[in-house]
């Protein structure tokens, strides 16, 4: 997990929530959320996984 510093406020706790929270607005699409957690988990070494359970990366 991911935490992203307090400042005072009731927002996202990590930036899987912050980029989940855009994409619920409307400030980014679907491609842009999608780049933006790959990024994540290429980054911390994790995959994402699809709704029908596949990763998105390779093993």
């Amino acid at each position: 997990m991911i935490l992203v510093p307090s400042l005072g406020s009731a927002g996202p706790n990590t930036l899987e929530e912050l980029f989940a929270a855009r994409y619920a607005r409307g400030d980014m699409d679907r491609v842009q959320y999608l780049t933006r957690m790959d990024g994540l988990a290429l980054r911390f070494n994790r995959t994402r996984t699809n709704t029908d359970r596949t990763s998105t990366c390779e093993s």
